[in-house]
């Protein structure tokens, strides 16, 4: 089904999803440059800290042992540093570089620096900076001195950088996302008033829609109260106009009756006068079911059937017939007493009248999980001759009957499709497994 709340909750997880992917690169992608240029400003530092240390005697460059950066001393620390003249001779390099290959270095003019990307097998950062000494004699000594140091280090600060900002992020973006159902749930709860309300109406707890809502939804509560208002109204006045005309009717029919039968007419006039009788009830209940509303409280379905039941048992006790009922006490149906009287007392004479000697009623409950009203499977089967598949049709149409000798005007089953189709219902008709009419009704909840 449809929902709102699912819809933008998605809608709002994928903005959230997209822009802390964004956030998370745009992050690390700072945090590298930031990185990076203190790497930079790292492998400079050390430049002028050889810097600081060397002196230039006779013209070579002498630079100690001991130096203030403890790596340059450390063998395979990480940090290394050479120093080359003019013409490319290695003059010195850290006791850290023991062991270890000396990069491809290339001479820098003083002033002139360049960092670069090596790998030996390591992946490092290698800095190279061009300087020029002058002896006392005026002469100038030119060399230039790279600083390597290996990315291990670099590398596990981005890697851990990486994992807290992805651990941060993703417990943001599902806060972000429990925050987004709370709004949700806040935000629309007032549309669950309004159902709770709706419920509240087909139940037959209240009349109307009493609670204070949002303008934004207002308009439409309002227009739902005049609707269920002009409902009410129409229906009433139906009922009191069908009333009306049935009292209307009754006399007249009545008399018609009287002097048929005093007149000593033959029986075919009799049989008209019931027909035009059961025409007019067929047709007052049609009209009340265009007025219908089936929105009502839970009635227990057991008491109806077992009533009905015990009538038609007296009534064909001649036949022989037992009626066999399946109903547990605690089944419940929304609709209106009448109608389920109306719908059973039907399928219940029809059984009785071609059975041979048994009439089966099974009664189930249905029930919807969300809005808890409650409908009903029912079955009525006989073992009498059964029903022609060819004549489903024609029994269902007002005054269709299959066989003309058995008593009845052939109403019975269109009333109570009729009936089925105003709850929104099926009727299903076959032949059962002990050879009669198989009647199947599903009242489904609403």
């Amino acid at each position: 089904m449809y929902s709102i709340k699912r819809r933008l909750l998605s809608l709002g997880s994928f903005i959230i999803v997209i822009f802390l992917l964004i956030t998370a690169f745009t992050l690390e992608k700072a945090f590298r440059s930031v990185a990076e240029q203190a790497r930079n400003e790292r492998l400079h530092a050390n430049v002028f800290t050889i810097l600081a240390a060397a002196e230039l005697e006779e013209g070579k460059l002498q630079i100690p042992e001991i130096l203030p950066e403890q790596k340059l001393m450390l063998p395979d620390s990480g940090l290394f540093a050479y120093v080359i003249d003019e013409h490319n001779k290695l003059v010195w390099s850290s006791q850290s570089s023991l062991g270890s290959e000396t990069p491809e270095i290339i001479f820098m003019h003083p002033g002139q620096e360049s960092y670069s990307e090596i790998s030996t097998p390591l992946q490092m950062k290698m800095l190279q900076f061009g300087v020029a000494w002058q002896s006392y004699d005026q002469k100038e000594y030119k060399f230039t001195i790279t600083v390597v140091e290996d990315s291990i280090g670099f590398n596990e600060q981005i890697a851990s950088y990486r994992e807290n900002l992805y651990g941060w992020l993703a417990a943001l973006g599902i806060a972000l996302v429990l925050v987004q159902i709370f709004i949700l749930r806040w935000g629309l709860h007032p549309l669950s008033r309004v159902e709770v309300d709706i419920r509240n109406i087909e139940a037959g707890k209240t009349e109307r829609l009493s609670g204070k809502y949002p303008k934004e939804i207002s308009g439409i509560t309002t227009n739902l109260n005049i609707l269920v208002e002009n409902e009410r109204k129409r229906l009433a006045q139906y009922r009191d106009t069908l009333a009306n005309l049935a009292h209307s009717l009754k006399t007249p029919l009545a008399v018609l009756r009287s002097e048929v039968e005093q007149s000593g007419l033959n029986h075919s006039m009799l049989e008209q006068v019931d027909r035009i009788d059961s025409m007019v009830e067929y047709q007052l209940s049609r009209a009340a079911l265009s007025g219908r509303i089936t929105y009502t409280t839970a009635i227990k379905v057991l008491p109806i059937a077992i009533k009905l039941i015990s009538a038609l048992d007296k009534v064909f006790v001649e036949k022989g017939i037992r009626g066999k009922l399946t109903c547990s006490a605690d089944v419940e149906i929304n609709a209106v007493e009448g109608d389920v009287m109306e719908i059973l007392g039907n399928l219940l004479d029809n059984a009785y009248k071609w059975a041979e000697s048994s009439v089966w009623l099974n009664i189930e409950q249905l029930i919807h999980d969300e809005c808890r009203v409650k409908g009903a499977k029912i079955v009525v089967e006989d073992d009498g001759p059964g029903i022609d598949p060819a004549a489903i049709d024609r029994v269902l149409i007002r005054g269709g009957r299959e066989d003309t000798t058995t008593p009845g005007h052939g109403i019975g089953l269109a009333v109570v499709k009729d009936l089925v189709d105003s709850y929104l219902g099926t009727l299903d008709i076959d032949n059962g497994r002990q050879g009669g009419a198989l009647i199947t009704i599903e009242i489904p909840p609403r």
